[in-house]
């Protein structure tokens, strides 16, 4: 406690006579400029050694995400105890929540959570890319490592022997990361003990829409006189060419007479 206290914490205590128990709170404050991030995921992406695959309920995932998503095919996926029949986990499972904090040089707080229920296909985008082979570890690095630790591993001549994946490794390595069907974002500002909401405005958004539909009208009439306009000239020049200087017709010359004059 006197270590953390010579960090420059911000304290605040409490006493509770019924337990005589002394609470002790530490603030750290994040320096201005900072920015913080993290994460909750329940439902069916609820850690594996949590205590509520025992004790609570879930969403009823298809067999699809329950293999690609959820990670049963690894064979160490957890048994949800109780699944609530006609929850479709593709709608409303799948639950997680994620918040970043900013914190301006000017003393104020920004917060933005989004919430994202459901995932938008059951099994991961193909992908081009080709597999990667093993990879040679360097024999320097691998008797260096092997100094550190010689109990995680054992050393051979070109390549290093892991010890076998943990359960929580192989299901994060079945696991595919698909994009949420339903996410909602809620952006808060605090400062000075007062709290300012970030909302969408649905009329300027709608202004948006009307300006960049009057906008596209307007440059495809634009478009349609320029061309108008460049046929009517060359519909002109047409004219022009057939016609004589002084405004009379050119007399066209023929063939057949001059052929005839000829013979004569």
């Amino acid at each position: 406690l006197q270590a953390a206290a010579r960090d420059g914490a911000f304290l605040a205590t409490a006493h509770i006579p019924r337990y005589d128990a002394l609470i002790v709170s530490m603030h750290f404050r994040s320096p201005g400029g900072r920015v913080l991030w993290h994460s909750w995921r329940g439902d069916l992406y609820t850690e594996l050694e949590s205590d509520r695959w025992a004790e609570g309920m879930f969403s009823t995932p298809t067999y699809n995400d329950w293999a690609q998503v959820f990670g049963g095919k690894s064979g160490k996926a957890p048994q949800p105890k109780t699944l609530i029949e006609g929850l479709d986990a593709r709608q409303l499972g799948y639950a997680g929540m994620f918040e970043k904090l900013a914190t301006p040089p000017d003393g104020s707080l920004m917060l933005v959570t989004k919430t994202c229920t459901g995932i938008e296909s059951s099994f991961p985008v193909p992908s081009n890319e080709l597999a990667e082979g093993e990879e040679k570890e360097d024999l320097d690095w691998v008797e260096r490592k092997s100094a550190w630790d010689d109990g995680a591993s054992s050393v051979t001549a070109t390549q290093i022997v892991k010890p076998p994946p943990t359960p929580q490794e192989v299901l994060k390595g079945a696991r595919c990361d698909v994009p949420p069907k339903n996410c909602q974002k809620l952006g808060r500002i605090l400062r000075d003990g007062l709290t300012f909401g970030i909302l969408v405005d649905e009329s300027y958004a709608g202004w948006r829409a009307r300006e960049a539909n009057r906008r596209k009208e307007a440059e495809q009439a634009r478009l349609k006189r320029k061309q108008d306009e460049e046929a009517a000239r060359a519909a002109a020049a047409n004219q022009e060419g057939t016609a004589s200087p002084d405004g009379e017709m050119a007399e066209v010359p023929n063939d057949d007479a001059n052929e005839r004059v000829e013979e004569d």
